[in-house]
């Protein structure tokens, strides 16, 4: 059941990216834990974060300063698959999980607000994405916080696989171009890379899902 559900999950996601504008919040989630993961890597590597940047087309930019070039150009597409499975195991795991991680979520989008947000465009995204969250815990008792954040999670998995794909266009800027400037490796590889990362992570997710609950386990036996 639970895998049947996980795969419905990911159906309504590719429904609703497909949707102009209704799909807008998530995929500024998207970007906001791609752009994130850039920054906290340069912080974890001693630099630190400038600016963060998000547009209302879903493209978005993290000015960092300082910090192992590598590490963090790497981090963006490989962060968002582990922040979109992180949310979907909590989410997946009890009420109180669901509720700590939306917490979480909101905390870090509104301070990230304050201390990197420099422009009009990219407060407003913040806000709109922070008054989602709120609306989410505020009705977190009639249980579609639950619903709701496992399909954030898996819409960034799925957003987090499939954009990789549009550094395929040939120009010269991207994390991948910066990758095969640093590494002398070719930038289809960390194409690769990144997608292989996305793909098993939904697989392994899946995967999971087939296993039975401990509660479903007792169940049984009792």
């Amino acid at each position: 059941m639970r895998s049947l559900q996980y795969l419905a999950l990911i159906a309504i996601a590719f429904a609703i990216s497909a949707i102009p504008v209704v799909h807008w919040p998530f995929s500024w989630l998207e970007t906001y834990f791609h752009e994130i993961s850039h920054g906290l890597m340069a912080i974890f590597s001693g630099g630190k974060i400038v600016k963060i940047e998000l547009n209302y087309d879903g493209s978005g930019v993290c000015y960092t300063m300082g910090g192992v070039r590598a590490f963090v150009s790497f981090s963006g597409y490989a962060g968002a698959v582990l922040w979109g499975a992180l949310i979907y195991i909590a989410a997946s795991a009890s009420k109180k999980h669901t509720y700590i991680v939306a917490v979480i979520i909101l905390t870090m989008v509104a301070s990230s607000a304050v201390l990197w947000g420099r422009d009009l465009t990219t407060l407003i995204i913040m806000a709109i994405m922070a008054v989602v969250l709120f609306l989410a815990i505020k009705h977190a008792e009639q249980g579609l916080i639950h619903w709701f954040l496992q399909f954030v999670g898996i819409y960034i998995l799925i957003n987090a696989a499939r954009s990789p794909l549009h550094l395929l266009d040939g120009q010269s800027k991207g994390d991948g171009s910066t990758l095969a400037q640093i590494t002398l490796l070719p930038e289809m590889v960390w194409i690769i890379i990144w997608e292989l990362l996305a793909l098993w992570t939904l697989w392994v997710l899946w995967k999971k899902t087939k296993k039975p609950k401990v509660q479903d386990i007792e169940f049984e036996q009792s």
